[in-house]
């Protein structure tokens, strides 16, 4: 699929004045383009809102690269503040049993440190299977990775509204209540982008999950135990 777009557009570069800073904080909430439009359009219509982004509408669109970095950036901070790393620790308790808690520990603090580039490892898997699985769409495996930049991008808002539930409720519970919502966004965001809805195509997008998922899953586990050989 191919977007051949003539422009002719020149630039003029001009003094950074306290009137143009003042213009581009204000653009920043414009609803007809940048960070709101993007955001908006995420949650309510990520499909139209990513195919505007690889076709003529991209000057509307904030690039999902830098969005991802800002939105994982925040969902860290939420993270930090609301003592999310409680979720963590739990989990770790599970795991320690019949291993040496030290390790676990070691793990655990990975998990935490490092949350951000194991959560990126994940979109070139995704991107793969998405790419595989629906080629007769004819988009690309760079426009997949732009298609799970955008996922990623809305599962680390979703986090960063709900992470606070961690302070009123059980980690559990907070956990799941990030974990069903991350699904279904991602099915509803495949389905918006391709424009598909048939059984068949869930099916086949279920399975291409669960695989991603697995892939991801092994490649961390891997990463994890030679991290904790280097240790020894």
């Amino acid at each position: 699929m191919k977007y051949p777009i003539e422009s002719e557009e020149k630039r003029t570069i001009n003094r950074i004045t306290f009137r143009q800073s003042l213009n581009d904080f204000l653009n920043a909430f414009n609803v007809e383009r940048g960070l709101i439009y993007t955001l908006r359009n995420l949650f309510t219509n990520p499909g139209e809102l990513i195919r505007n982004y690889l076709g003529e509408g991209r000057y509307k669109v904030v690039n999902p690269f830098r969005l991802l970095i800002l939105t994982t950036a925040v969902s860290l901070l939420v993270m930090y503040i609301s003592d999310f790393q409680a979720v963590f620790n739990e989990m770790e308790e599970g795991f320690s049993k019949g291993f040496d808690k030290s390790e676990t520990g070691y793990i655990n603090e990975i998990m935490f440190d490092w949350y951000n580039l194991l959560l990126w490892i994940s979109i070139p898997i995704f991107a793969l299977c998405t790419f595989l699985l629906n080629r007769k769409s004819q988009y690309n495996y760079a426009e997949n990775l732009v298609l799970q930049a955008f996922y990623f991008s809305g599962i680390n808002l979703l986090m960063t509204i709900l992470m606070p539930l961690n302070w009123v409720i059980d980690n559990g519970v907070v956990f799941l209540i990030v974990f069903v919502p991350s699904i279904a966004f991602y099915f509803y965001l495949i389905s918006s982008f391709y424009q598909r809805k048939g059984v068949l195509f869930l099916i086949k997008n279920i399975l291409g999950y669960l695989l991603a998922y697995l892939i991801y899953s092994v490649v961390l586990t891997a990463i994890l135990g030679l991290l904790i050989l280097n240790t020894n």
